[in-house]
């Protein structure tokens, strides 16, 4: 079994955060939202959703004033119509996935990485899943760069789901992109826009059903 995507939604706000519309979100036993803010608008909660899921944070990065995080969550039956996300952090996006097919036994979070630069460009980082069929998500966040941000390198293989890639006006510039992958190899993806501001990128995956640990722990089962 491998990861299926069910459905996405997107949502950009002003200084006091916001709620996303909604979307059906039923037959997903997998969520990652990423969110991107101003951080000199960090509200109390920088994500929610209208199941009651708890998040996982699984990674942070910074390049002032911007912040782009990604949080995961398994939410058993907490699934449906009129699902929606929101934040109080200032000047955000949200971008929000729904799969099925996720390795809901245990935690399914695998590879992280991550950077930031004042630069038109900002690179992730590589990483190299640990196994064959992981999910990958890459994202970014951005300062005021004038126009949406596009991936250059290392993309291939990746979608841009519509109204993931946000340009700059209430909001700062964000997006995202996710692949599936079917073969174990190393990522490293780049986003530009069009002015070399402070701007910040994030890579993860995430295994799938079929990658088990071994029993003394020090390397991955394939099944």
């Amino acid at each position: 079994m491998a990861y299926t995507l069910i459905n996405t939604k997107a949502g950009t706000f002003g200084s006091g955060g916001g709620t996303t519309g909604t979307v059906d979100t039923s037959g997903a036993d997998f969520l990652v939202v990423v969110v991107n803010y101003h951080s000199s608008f960090t509200g109390a909660t920088p994500l929610s959703d209208s199941k009651g899921n708890s998040w996982t944070l699984m990674r942070s990065e910074v390049a002032s004033p911007d912040t782009v995080r990604v949080y995961w969550c398994t939410p058993g039956s907490n699934v449906g119509t009129g699902h929606t996300f929101s934040t109080t952090t200032g000047f955000s996006n949200i971008f929000a996935y729904a799969f099925s097919g996720s390795r809901t036994a245990s935690s399914p979070a695998d590879q992280q990485n991550g950077g930031n630069a004042n630069a038109a460009s900002v690179a992730s980082g590589s990483i190299t899943p640990s196994a064959n069929d992981c999910l990958v998500i890459s994202a970014y966040g951005g300062f005021n760069p004038g126009a949406a941000p596009t991936i250059t390198t290392g993309g291939s293989g990746f979608t841009v789901p519509t109204g993931f890639s946000i340009a700059t006006g209430t909001s700062e510039a964000g997006a995202s992109a996710y692949k599936i992958q079917t073969t174990a190899s190393a990522e490293n993806t780049t986003w530009t826009s069009t002015s070399s501001v402070w701007s910040a990128s994030i890579i993860v995956s995430f295994l799938p059903p079929t990658a088990v640990a071994s029993s003394d722990g020090n390397f991955l089962m394939f099944m």
